[in-house]
Parts: C-alpha cells; sequence; structure tokens
C-alpha cells in the first residue's frame, strides 16, 4: 500500500489529484442534475440521478485509474524491471490496486456529500451501514474490473482508451440516470453482468431504509462478480504477459 500512494504521488502532487478526482466527479453529477430538469421524465427525478451518479464516480478510480497503471509502468520505464522479480505481475499490480479501492470510497463520500448539500438528497431516513457496505463492495467489484482491463495495457500501448469506454458504457446500461427497464431488451441482459448495476440500484434502496441485510442478496452478487473478475484478471495477466514478451511490446506506449 505505501508504494502504491508513492508511486501515484511521485508525478501529480496530492492536491492536484485531488482537484481532478472531486471535479471530474461533481460535474458530471451536475450535467446530469440539470439534463434530468429538462427533461420532463417523471419517473426520474433529482435525487435519482444524483445518487447514481455519486455511485457511479467510482468508476473514475476504480477502472480508467487502475486500467492506467501499465502505462504508467511502461512510461517510467519500470514495466521490464517489475517483470524481473520473482513477485507475479497480477501480485503486484493487484498492490498497486488496492489503494484505489480506499480511493473509490472516499471519491464515493464525496459524492454523496456534494448531492446532499447542493441538489437536497435527503439522507434523513437512509441506513448508514447499508450504505456503507453498497459503496465498499461495488468499489471492490469495480477494481476488479479496472485490474482485467489493466491486463491489456501489457500487451498494447495503452488500455486507458478501453477504460474510458467502460466508463461511458456504464453511465448507459447501469441505470445510473434512467431505469434499467427503458433500455432495449437487447441490452438489458448486458446491464445485468456489471456490478455498478447492482450497487446503483443498492444504494438507492439504502438511502430508502434498507437494511444489509434487505441488500443481502445484491451484495452477495456484486461480490461473486468482483471474485470473478480477480479470477478473470489473474487469468489475462498471465495471457497478455507472455504475449508481450513474445512481441517485445513492454516498453510501447
Amino acid at each position: 500500500m505505501n508504494i502504491s500512494i508513492r508511486s501515484q504521488f511521485a508525478v501529480v502532487p496530492p492536491w492536484l489529484w485531488l482537484v481532478e478526482l472531486i471535479s471530474v466527479s461533481i460535474f458530471q453529477m451536475t450535467f446530469f442534475v440539470l439534463v434530468v430538469g429538462i427533461s420532463g421524465n417523471n419517473d426520474v427525478g433529482v435525487e435519482y440521478v444524483a445518487l447514481g451518479n455519486a455511485l457511479q464516480s467510482v468508476t473514475f478510480v476504480t477502472v480508467y485509474s487502475v486500467c492506467g497503471i501499465p502505462g504508467s509502468e511502461k512510461h517510467g520505464g519500470t514495466l521490464s524491471s517489475i517483470m524481473t522479480t520473482p513477485s507475479r505481475l497480477f501480485t503486484i499490480f493487484t498492490g498497486k490496486a488496492l489503494f484505489q479501492i480506499l480511493a473509490g470510497i472516499f471519491t464515493v463520500a464525496i459524492s454523496l456529500t456534494f448531492a446532499t448539500q447542493l441538489f437536497g438528497v435527503s439522507l434523513q431516513h437512509a441506513n448508514l451501514l447499508a450504505v456503507g457496505a453498497i459503496i465498499l463492495v461495488t468499489t471492490f467489484s469495480m477494481t476488479g474490473f479496472g485490474l482485467m482491463l489493466s491486463s491489456i495495457g501489457l500487451y498494447t500501448r495503452s488500455s486507458t482508451i478501453l477504460a474510458s469506454l467502460v466508463m461511458y458504457v456504464g453511465l448507459i446500461l447501469c441505470g445510473v440516470n434512467f431505469p434499467v427497464s427503458e433500455l432495449p431488451a437487447f441490452l438489458r441482459p448486458l446491464s445485468y453482468l456489471l456490478p455498478l448495476t447492482y450497487g446503483v440500484e443498492g444504494l438507492r434502496k439504502a438511502v430508502s431504509g434498507a437494511s444489509v441485510f434487505d441488500l443481502g442478496p445484491i451484495l452477495i452478487i456484486m461480490i461473486a462478480l468482483g471474485v470473478l473478475a480477480l479470477l478473470m484478471a489473474n487469468w489475462m495477466f498471465r495471457i497478455f504477459e507472455t504475449m508481450a514478451r513474445k512481441r517485445g511490446t513492454l516498453d510501447m506506449f
């Protein structure tokens, strides 16, 4: 964890990292809240959109930032050196991603505070334990997905473009700004393959007063998806590491 924090702030100072982290989440939430204000959709209100975007903000940290780890190592010329150590790349990258879990929790907490203070989202009836559980499990699951995508960055120039695609696809598929039921029928099954869909649903229920026990099925599904993503990431790291060694793309960025 200590090494992960040092590498995170080796180039970007903490204050600039915080500004980027918070501003992206806040501006995105503000944009979609303003859009819903003029959309005329009676089924979707300000609270619905604000809560969805508050949790979706975790994607920037857990997917985009984790996907950027291979590129950062290539740019610094350290990836080849890391691969000569006894530790496997998956283990090293997982250690680096642990910091992003903490950063993701912090990001969602700030976004929720912003939603309550500026857009009047009420947490009066919220079950705070359930809210915390949803945020933690969602962050864990999305970090697993981020590690899956980051493995591709070992072989290609960068995996951040793919991460950007996943971030914006999540805005459409995961019920962040409108119910999944409004999606075309052929897209709905895809939404339920993403842990963010369950996280957004669970957060709204927790804010309405649902307990951890009530959210048990949602939490179990997200944990299962997160574990599956980690297992897939482990396998994908082996595959793309072998391909990168054969093609000599370890220093390509």
